[in-house]
């Protein structure tokens, strides 16, 4: 479910897990900052910007914690490719 238009009744859910969101994000763009290839690096942080703007109107809590889910694995894949990088 997307929102249109001016934001409707959400559940106190809906703000934790965007705040939570967030959070997450900012994080994958401070391990970015680890890829020692500055091109890769780029490539990467346009890909993760891409991935939460597809994702930006999604208003269903069950669908946001899959997301962050499956963003977490990916997350955490990226962190080992990176950590053995160095």
């Amino acid at each position: 479910m997307r929102a249109r238009g001016p934001v409707r009744d959400l559940p106190l859910q809906y703000f934790i897990l965007r705040s939570q969101s967030l959070i997450f994000y900012r994080k994958m763009l401070r391990t970015l900052h680890r890829v020692r290839d500055r091109s890769t690096a780029l490539e990467l942080k346009q890909q993760i910007r891409s991935e939460f703007e597809n994702a930006r109107g999604v208003t269903d809590v069950a669908q946001i914690k899959s997301l962050l889910s499956d963003g977490m694995k990916r997350f955490k894949d990226l962190e080992r490719i990176v950590s053995m990088s160095m």
